[in-house]
């Protein structure tokens, strides 16, 4: 069995060792907390003033849908005309909005 004062001496260099493990920790903490204040800065910066709010994006999402269901109520309805209309909207739509996206570039 291991005398009292060797097992105290072998916690106290295990907690040293925490400690210097913790304080590296908490300095990379310091250096990422730093580097996203920076970030959210710059992103502020980069936003202009006259935005768009997300709900401009959520109509975007919802025209060729509601393009696609009003094209066939309206050849349904026996409106060929404006189905046609809304038909050539909502392909114009489908191909023009994976050019818009923002997050590809």
């Amino acid at each position: 069995m291991t005398p009292p004062d060797e097992l105290v001496r072998e916690a106290e260099r295990r907690l040293a060792i925490a400690t210097g493990q913790l304080e590296a920790l908490e300095a990379e903490l310091d250096k990422l907390e730093v580097e996203v204040e920076r970030l959210e800065r710059g992103l502020a910066e980069r936003t202009a003033p006259g935005s768009l709010s997300a709900w401009a994006s959520v109509r975007a999402g919802l025209a060729p849908p509601l393009a696609a269901l009003s094209a066939g109520l309206f050849f349904d309805t026996g409106i060929w005309p404006l189905g046609l209309l809304a038909s050539l909207a909502f392909l114009a739509q489908v191909l023009v909005f994976p050019s818009l996206n923002r997050s590809a570039r």
